[in-house]
């Protein structure tokens, strides 16, 4: 039996927090994906501990867990830019993934973005 292709792009790489690729991925119980310093900056500052994609929440804070499979796809994407270079084509192209990014992670979580609060678009 043939074994099935899957493809990873850099947005299985970007964290829903700071929209870049990760930098020391860890993974919550929920098993979902944060740069380190995102969740624990997160969570500083947000009592009760929920996880930011699907809201579980965690009666005492969490112990993460290194994700090294994240890690080490992150650090292949990191390595890839920096030997491809930056053109500002290539960045501008860039920053859309990421606004495009951030506007999905926020509509399928339930979040308002303030630019549609008046248009009825919250939701998909």
């Amino acid at each position: 039996m043939a074994a099935a292709g899957f493809l990873l792009s850099e947005d299985h790489c970007l964290c829903s927090i700071c929209l870049d690729v990760f930098t020391d991925p860890v993974s919550t119980p929920c098993g979902h994906n944060f740069c380190k310093n995102c969740i624990n900056q997160n969570w500083d500052k947000n009592v009760p501990y929920k996880c930011p994609n699907c809201k579980e929440t965690f009666s005492v804070r969490p112990n993460l867990k290194v994700n090294t499979f994240i890690s080490e796809i992150s650090a292949q994407f990191r390595q890839s830019a920096q030997q491809k270079g930056n053109s500002s084509s290539k960045q501008q192209v860039y920053s859309r993934k990421k606004a495009e990014m951030f506007v999905w992670i926020k509509m399928l979580s339930g979040q308002t973005l303030p630019w549609f609060k008046y248009n009825n678009i919250n939701s998909i």
